[in-house]
Parts: C-alpha cells; structure tokens; sequence
C-alpha cells in the first residue's frame, strides 16, 4: 500500500472551512499567541512581564484550566467566555498601569485563574464546534503567529509602540471575537448517536504529550534562554509549520511521522547543544548553538501542533468530558513541571553543566525508544489517528454513506448498527418506533445492496 494518501475531504484543504466558525478560529489564533508571547512562562521575549510574573500566571492558568474543567458543561462556553474576557481585559489592565509592585504576584494569580476560565471557553468549541481542517489550522496560524510576534519582540519592534500597549491592544483584538459566539452553533454539532467508547489505550496517548512538555518545554526552553537564540528556533519553528503541512497532505500515518521528527529534532538539537560548550562558558557564539536551537525550535513547534491538534480531534470522536478533563490534569503536571525544570536548571550555579544536560537527555531518549512500541500500536491501530488526515470525524465513513445515498436519519442507524446496538436499543435512543427502526435498516440494506448486519459490517469494516 502507497505511503500516499488520496483523500476527498484531506484535512488541510482550506475550503473544508466554514464561514460561520471562523470567529472560534479566529479567537484561538489570537488568544492562544498572546497568553503564549505576552504572559506565560514559555515565551519570555517581551520584557514587562517578569520571569516570576509569568510563571505564577501560568500555573494559575494551568491549575484554574483543570479545576473548572471537573465542573464544567459545554452549553455554558458563551457565558464563561465573555465573563472571563472582561474580567481578564480589567484585570489586566489594572496589573500593568495601576497595582503596586508588591501586589503584582497575587494579582497575576488571580489573572491566572481568569485566564483559566477563558482557556475552558475556547477549548469547548475548539473540541465540540470546528472540523478537523478548523482545528488544524487554528492551530498552525496560531504558532505560526506566536513565532513572529516572538520575533518582533526580538528584533525590537514592540518597543516602538510600547509592550504594555502592544499586549493591551492584542489582547483586546482576541477577546472580540467572544461577541459572536453562539450556543446555537453548539447544538447544531450534537449528534443524537451515542460516540463509540474510547479504548484504554487512546489514554495512552496522553502520555506523548506529556513526554513532550518535559522534554521540549522543559529542557529545551531552558537552553534557549541560556544561549538567548530564539531567532534560531523561530526559524526552526516555521520550518516546522511547513513540515506539518506537507505531512498531512501527502503522507499516510501522520500523526506518528510527526512525533518521530519532534523528538528526533530535540534529541539532535540537545545532542549539537552539549557539544557545545556554551553551557560551561556561557559563550552563545559556538557553531553548534544555532543548530541545537533551530532544531529545538523545529521540535517544539511540531511538537505544540500535534499535542493540541490530537486533543481536538479525540475530544470530538468520543464526546468524552472525562477525557478532556484527565488532559487538563495531564497538562498541569506536565507544564508545572516543564516551568520548575527550566527554573531549576536557570538557578543552577554558571548554569546547568553540560553532563548533567547529556545525562537526562539519555534517560529521556531510554524512556522514548521504551515506550516507542506501544505509542506506534496506538497511532496505527487506534480509529481517531485516520480520523486526524480527513476534515471530519469517521470522514472515509461519511464519504462511503453519501456514496450509497443514505439520508440523515438512516446514517444514525447505520453508525449504531456498525457499534453493534440492537434494534430495541437503537429505537430507545433515538426516540423512534421499533417498525421505524426496521424500515430504516430495510432501506440501509437496499442501498448498500448487503441482506445482513454481518455485511454490513464486512462492507465498512475498512474505513
């Protein structure tokens, strides 16, 4: 079979986009790069917000993100979003133009715990409203975004307007959006078949992304800042954006051949960095830098699309709250962790030693090629991977039900045939007579031109 895939509705074709959800799009591109470049820990380029500042932020959005999630309905996402919206815009203005100085920490908790909700507000449509290709792109722009604020911050020209106006005016531009929000388009995604029950497994994958926040965002952050190269790893980074592209255009298996190149490039790029001697030094000249740091920015940049990108797309397939929660709870630990790592590293005296770096790195490498089998049995064997190349959940199924002309109605019987509901319980859940039920199926056989569940089931068995 051909590595090369040819499919239809291929999530990065820009038309699978709807004109109504891009104000969702929209707003996670732009909320996303601001709390990335402006207050949290991971981006330390602009220079108002302190190092303290921004790590007290981020827990509070982490830790706040995960708690309201354990409570939280969808229906309320319009509500929440514009609440935290105004008091994340009052907050912050009050943090940056009137607290005093030793009212800062506690006042960039409590902006912290806004920004959480915020968070929970834009996730809910990320998973519930937008498509593959919508999620998808969302996330690509928005790192995208982030690389050139990033760089505009390095380069000195948010210093022309001011940073404090820059992060105002930016984060005013991201909260606008929340006007057009609609609990309408929330209820026109619901669908009255019950999603298909997430194997064990699937929560398996939780742990890639954790691996990747201690490793890129731990480590990795921590050597940036130590050589101070992010030109370097922002160009890495958009080459890294491009790579995605024409991964999940042209190649089969995606998601795994992501992983790979992520974590190849850190462990090259940490590999360049300890050959370097820039550690011991503190020189930030050496050939080795730019590489290391083009590589680590390349690796973290994939790395953050596919982490966010499998999130959106298995919180869709199985409608599973209790698995969008334990990825909060994942992420809390993973990002609390990721910030003390690189903290630690920083408070170490002359900087971290360069066969202390090489040391966890080979643990970290140990740990990867260990775990590296049961990953590549969840990425191939797991229904949500294909699910990840189409710009629809089940998109190989939905393309072969409007080839055999079902109506909506008989493509829910069918889906719960398929999961292997029966009659009485198929009626039950749709609210539809048993004769109903039996003319639906009467008519799916017809169309597909099988006379059992049995073929129906060989017929889709492959999408």
């Amino acid at each position: 079979m051909s590595v090369f895939k040819k499919l239809p509705k291929n999530v990065v074709r820009i038309k699978n986009i709807r004109p109504h959800v891009l104000v969702y799009v929209l707003m996670w591109i732009l909320y996303y790069a601001w709390a990335l470049v402006f207050v949290t820990a991971h981006l330390p380029i602009i220079g108002f917000f302190n190092s303290d500042l921004r790590a007290f932020v981020h827990w509070g959005i982490l830790f706040s993100a995960a708690l309201y999630l354990c409570f939280y309905k969808k229906t309320w996402f319009v509500k929440t979003a514009r609440i935290g919206s105004i008091a994340a815009l009052i907050i912050f203005l009050i943090l940056i133009y009137v607290v005093p100085a030793n009212w800062l920490l506690p006042l960039a908790l409590v902006l912290g715990f806004i920004l959480g909700l915020v968070n929970d507000s834009i996730l809910i449509p990320f998973v519930y409203i937008m498509n593959n290709t919508e999620k998808f792109y969302a996330v690509l722009c928005s790192n995208i975004l982030i690389i050139l604020l990033g760089l505009a911050g390095k380069i000195g020209l948010m210093q022309i307007i001011g940073e404090r106006q820059a992060a105002l005016v930016f984060l005013i531009l991201a909260f606008l959006p929340v006007l057009f929000f609609k609990k309408a388009d929330l209820d026109a995604e619901e669908s009255t078949v019950p999603p298909p029950r997430p194997k064990k497994i699937t929560y398996f994958s939780l742990t890639i992304n954790f691996a990747f926040a201690l490793a890129v965002l731990g480590f990795g952050k921590f050597m940036l800042d130590r050589q101070d190269s992010y030109i370097w790893a922002f160009s890495g980074g958009l080459l890294g954006c491009g790579i995605y592209i024409i991964i999940f255009a042209f190649i089969r298996k995606s998601l795994n051949l992501a992983w790979n190149i992520c974590f190849a490039s850190f462990f090259l790029g940490i590999l360049f960095a300890v050959l370097d001697q820039g550690f011991n030094s503190g020189g930030n000249t050496a050939a080795f830098i730019p590489a290391a740091s083009f590589l680590i920015g390349l690796a973290g940049t994939v790395g953050m699309i596919n982490m966010f990108y499998n999130i959106g797309v298995i919180g869709r397939k199985y409608n599973n709250m209790n698995h969008l929660r334990i990825t909060l709870w994942f992420g809390f630990a993973g990002g609390g962790i990721c910030i003390l790592i690189s903290r630690w590293f920083n408070a170490l005296a002359g900087g971290a030693p360069a066969l202390l770096i090489l040391v966890l790195s080979a643990v970290m490498v140990f740990f990867y090629f260990i775990i590296s089998p049961i990953l590549t049995r969840t990425y191939f064997e797991d229904d949500w991977v294909d699910d990840m190349e189409s710009s629809e959940i089940d998109g190989d199924k939905v393309l072969a039900f409007n080839q055999y002309k079902l109506t909506k109605r008989e493509i829910e019987v069918c889906r719960m045939l398929l999961e292997g509901y029966t009659m009485r319980q198929i009626g039950a859940y749709l609210h539809i007579a048993q004769p109903t039920v039996n003319t639906h199926c009467t008519a799916i056989y017809r169309k597909t031109g099988v006379t059992t569940r049995w073929q129906l089931g060989k017929l889709f068995k492959n999408l």
